[in-house]
């Protein structure tokens, strides 16, 4: 994920930890600085990017734990008709 700035890319590496990288670009070019660890997550690869989010002044909002559930999920299909009755 960016940051606001445009200068720093986040994300999670293969171990959950939150990483930096500064992002310099010029017309011809793109220098990637070196990956910085900002703190251990348990936020799941398998989720989307929407898990979290850096905010403006850097900080930021994350979840960082995933309730899982065995419950089936149940389809109604025709719900509109048992409104009928």
């Amino acid at each position: 994920m960016w940051g606001r700035d445009g200068k720093k890319l986040y994300y999670l590496d293969r171990l959950q930890k939150m990483t930096v990288v500064d992002v310099q670009t010029d017309h011809q070019s793109t220098q990637i600085g070196p990956p910085r660890t900002l703190f251990q997550s348990s936020i799941r690869h398998s989720i989307p990017t929407e898990a979290y989010d850096v905010t403006r002044d850097g900080r930021f909002l994350a979840v960082n734990s995933i309730i899982e559930s065995t419950a089936p999920v149940v389809l109604v299909t025709n719900w509109t008709a048992d409104l009928k009755k």
